[in-house]
């Protein structure tokens, strides 16, 4: 137990967990797993926990984690949980997380979240991780988020991207290579914070290998913040292997955002290896998009071997332009080792579904809805 260097705890739902149960657990880790290089806590929707169990948690662990190399936390729909008790264990981690490589933090359904919450969050990060290259945010169904908190993560991107992390060495501080940040059903978030984000992001594609960016049902959103994350990420200088994109039930995005974005993905990102997009329900997607997917992005991209395209309920879409789509991933059967593409309560017709399946066939992994 003493030399165990992985650990992955999943009490998701379990409401018999408590801030007890959370100091106890703090104490074993403290005393028996000081090697510790990968921490995974699901303590998801486990309502028995307070901000005096995180403080607990944090007080036992604080200047026990440099070792640590992954850690993933998971607090979402803790309704006991306030934004003291993550102000608290975060602060308790500061200067005690200077190996850390991978970072992912979930606080999804937590209404208590605010712009305020998230800078000190990454205030404490600043400076703290700077060996951090992979970091994942998850913040859907945080309703009182506003443009603020993209600007935030912008402005610890950027830091990040040009080496200004306070009070640590510039040879020590490594560039990040993944961001994954999931903003679905917040609201208040406009093309303004996007820009913002965009922005940063496009500093940081000479390192960066995966984007994941989700906003589903972000509603403010409109073609501009489309057009504009699609010129900064699609850089001519970029390692980009793995694109991620959310933009479903968007309703204020069209065929004028879209389609050019598609053209920039083809042009430009040519290491992409892994590709998803989703923009379901979109009543303003048209066979123009779809078109332009095919011809201008997949039958340009030559290294893909995993793609996921959702246009649930797109109803404007033709049999016609989903056949296209259907020739262009042919063009790719041999590379692709995994396939799914959704349509479902589209207008496509179920015959042209099984034609798809039996042209693409020879793909292992294929899903067509």
């Amino acid at each position: 137990m003493n030399n165990l260097t992985h650990l992955t705890l999943n009490f998701s739902n379990c409401d018999q967990i408590t801030g007890n149960s959370l100091r106890v657990l703090g104490a074993q880790l403290n005393q028996k797993l000081r090697k510790l290089e990968e921490l995974k806590l699901n303590l998801r929707n486990c309502n028995g926990i307070d901000d005096q169990g995180l403080t607990a948690f944090g007080n036992q662990v604080n200047d026990k984690f440099k070792k640590l190399r992954h850690l993933e936390l998971d607090l979402s729909a803790n309704k006991n949980i306030t934004a003291e008790g993550i102000k608290s264990l975060f602060s308790q981690f500061k200067n005690n997380l200077t190996n850390l490589h991978c970072l992912s933090l979930k606080l999804e359904h937590c209404n208590f979240v605010k712009d305020e919450n998230i800078k000190t969050l990454i205030l404490n990060l600043d400076g703290s991780t700077p060996k951090l290259q992979s970091i994942s945010l998850g913040f859907s169904f945080c309703r009182a988020l506003t443009d603020e908190t993209p600007k935030i993560l912008a402005e610890y991107f950027r830091n990040k991207s040009f080496g200004m992390t306070e009070n640590i060495e510039d040879e020590e501080v490594k560039p990040l290579e993944e961001i994954m940040l999931a903003f679905s059903s917040c609201d208040k978030i406009t093309d303004e914070g996007l820009r913002e984000l965009s922005s940063s992001l496009g500093d940081c594609m000479k390192s960066l290998k995966k984007i994941q960016l989700k906003f589903w049902s972000c509603k403010q959103l409109t073609n501009a913040g489309v057009q504009n994350l699609s010129s900064n990420i699609c850089s001519t200088t970029n390692k980009l292997e793995n694109l991620t994109i959310d933009f479903a039930s968007c309703i204020k995005i069209s065929d004028q955002g879209v389609i050019p974005f598609f053209s920039e993905i083809g042009s430009k990102l040519q290491h992409l290896r892994e590709l998803s997009l989703s923009f379901s329900s979109l009543g303003e997607i048209t066979d123009q998009a779809l078109v332009s997917l095919s011809v201008e992005a997949i039958a340009k991209l030559e290294n893909l071997q995993k793609i996921t395209f959702e246009f649930i309920g797109c109803k404007t879409i033709s049999n016609s332009a989903y056949k296209k789509l259907v020739e262009s991933l042919k063009l790719h059967e041999k590379l692709l080792q995994s396939c799914e593409i959704n349509f479902d309560r589209s207008s496509i017709s179920d015959e042209n579904k099984m034609s798809a399946k039996k042209s693409l066939s020879s793909i292992s992994k294929l899903l067509i809805k």
